[in-house]
């Protein structure tokens, strides 16, 4: 199991965080405490691809605007509520 996660974790936390989870970086950060991942690339490797797809999600928005604007008629509320909070 260690080998799996020394192999393929940097893939999983990049393709995690491609999202916006930060959630992997705390799991990371256990690994990196039994010594099989490095905290310093697994920062780098989170926040670059946090960044990565924050862009691709917004130019999705920005380019299918029809779809992205159907989809949110339904989350009116929310949304005037997050408003609100900013």
């Amino acid at each position: 199991m260690e080998q799996f996660i020394t192999d393929w974790g940097y893939l999983a936390l990049f393709l995690y965080s491609f999202g916006g989870g930060f959630l992997a970086l705390a799991i990371a950060g256990a690994f990196f405490f039994f010594g099989d991942l490095n905290i310093y690339i697994c920062v780098a490797v989170a926040g670059t691809s946090n960044f990565i797809g924050s862009q691709f999600l917004f130019y999705m928005g920005k380019y299918n605007k029809a779809y992205v604007e159907d989809m949110m008629k339904n989350h009116k509320k929310k949304i005037a509520l997050v408003k609100v909070l900013l």
